[in-house]
């Protein structure tokens, strides 16, 4: 994960130096579009890469639903209705009630970590705290990264990936400032992940 953060910090800072020195007008106004764009999809990128991550370590640990936390069994849960044919059908109905009450303790944690991971291609907070949730963790958000991440970073990235006019001159905040504040959640988020695997947080207490 060391290595996943450092390269993605290192393109923010570049395509931040190529705003700095570009000339006011179309040019710094470019390189701004740019730079919300690739510093949202540092954002959304190192979450999902650091969760998969996360839950390729606990799968590989080869361990039964029942001393893992809920969270896994809600996943598990969610993977068995996805791959049942029909929910309708008594058979399949069956099985997923089977495998709540008496599967748990014979069958092992599995599944694709990509596709357990769902940014919803709108990397909020809100869909960051579900992310969070389906971990096993809790994310202590403060007002001030609401305000960075919704309120700036996802505003604004919306707005340009939708065509809209979003001008230099208009910012009432330093882009600077934003990559800095992402990159020290992600700071946050990378250590939160690595101390769950170091003390085995997916287990039951």
């Amino acid at each position: 994960m060391d290595s996943e953060l450092a390269w993605r910090k290192k393109e923010m800072s570049l395509v931040i130096s190529n705003l700095t020195s570009a000339k006011e007008g179309i040019s710094k106004d470019h390189y701004l579009r740019v730079a919300f764009l690739l510093i949202y999809a540092h954002w959304e990128g190192y979450i999902k890469v650091a969760s998969q991550t996360y839950l390729e370590y606990v799968i590989s640990q080869r361990l039964t639903y029942d001393v893992l936390k809920s969270n896994f069994l809600a996943t598990g849960l969610l993977n068995h209705l996805e791959n049942a044919p029909s929910v309708k059908n008594i058979k399949h109905k069956k099985e997923i009630i089977d495998f709540i009450l008496n599967g748990s303790n014979i069958t092992k944690f599995y599944g694709e970590s990509a596709k357990m991971i769902d940014a919803e291609s709108n990397l909020n907070i809100d869909v960051l705290e579900k992310i969070c949730l389906s971990l096993g963790m809790e994310i202590t958000t403060l007002a001030a990264d609401k305000i960075w991440i919704d309120s700036r970073l996802l505003k604004f990235r919306n707005k340009i990936a939708h065509g809209d006019k979003v001008f230099y001159s208009n910012l009432d905040f330093s882009i600077e400032e934003l990559r800095d504040e992402i990159q020290k959640f992600l700071d946050t988020y990378r250590n939160m992940i690595s101390n769950a695997a170091v003390m085995k947080a997916f287990l039951k207490e």
